[in-house]
């Protein structure tokens, strides 16, 4: 990606239009049409490096969410697991005092 913007620079560097354009002066349409490519692409490289930046935020994301379900879930079946063995002790010490009674 780098070594693409720094063609591109170099490109964009080589045009004598593109310096006259800088200082004011007119440049043929041929000229400023090959500086607006120039910078086009440049900009065009930028931004699909920014989407990808995303896509890859995006799916971090998704992952951690994921993650988080799925610790949610077999945090739940634990609590779930212990609240029945807790009333299956109790109902237990219920029973044993209902038959010392």
């Amino acid at each position: 990606m780098a070594n693409v913007i720094e063609k591109l620079s170099e490109q964009e560097d080589n045009m004598v239009e593109n310096r006259g354009a800088m200082k004011g002066n007119k440049v043929s349409s041929m000229g400023f049409v090959n500086i607006m490519e120039t910078r086009m692409a440049k900009i065009k490289l930028v931004m699909s490096d920014v989407l990808i930046k995303v896509e890859d935020t995006k799916d971090s994301l998704y992952e951690i969410k994921s993650e988080m379900r799925q610790s949610r879930d077999e945090l739940k079946e634990k609590l779930m697991e212990e609240l029945n063995g807790a009333i299956r002790d109790a109902l237990g010490e219920l029973a044993r005092k209902n038959e010392a009674l």
